[in-house]
């Protein structure tokens, strides 16, 4: 089951100032007003590439990015994401004949049909790594089996660090 739906409106109306979306956690920036956000975007710049961008912050999404996406190099970032999306197998894999896809790709169908992918299929095939699992299923089954992994909506945390231990250093004597 989703989180959030982006064909139900959002809850409070959003605010988009000259540097982008503002407004408060929780208030504002919620799961649902994300997934709106989301699908907007990729319906009017018609790049589905943008749902492995925009996440939701769940662990059935994409991996998050370290770093902000850039105007100048969006496309390039754009492009690694999906490859980062698609190869990591806690979200997508090759199970024997079996392609095991996110659910996200399922829901989304009707996006990655269009040109250049004409389908979930071709977007998976177009970011596979060469060599890798799901490139080499491809490879042997153009058309395989595809199972859709159920979306986690547990929320994505980095793993914690330990925290750094404190060292008194001694007072330096007169």
């Amino acid at each position: 089951r989703w989180p959030a739906r982006a064909s139900h409106p959002p809850r409070h109306r959003m605010r988009f100032g000259t540097s982008g979306w503002r407004g408060l956690l929780h208030d504002d920036f919620t799961v649902r007003n994300v997934a709106c956000v989301t699908q907007g975007l990729v319906d009017t710049l018609l790049d589905p590439r943008i749902h492995a961008a925009l996440v939701q912050g769940a662990m059935g999404s994409p991996p998050l990015r370290a770093e902000p996406y850039d105007a100048a190099r969006l496309s390039e970032q754009l492009d690694d994401q999906c490859r980062r999306w698609i190869n990591d197998p806690a979200r997508n894999r090759a199970r024997g004949d079996t392609l095991a896809l996110s659910a996200i790709l399922e829901r989304h169908q009707a996006d990655f049909a269009a040109s250049p992918f004409g389908g979930v299929l071709g977007f998976v095939k177009a970011y596979a790594a060469p060599g890798g699992p799901i490139a080499e299923l491809l490879a042997r089954n153009p058309a395989p089996a595809i199972e859709w992994i159920p979306f986690d909506p547990a929320v994505n945390q980095a793993p914690r660090q330990p925290a750094a231990r404190l060292t008194r250093q001694p007072t330096p004597t007169r």
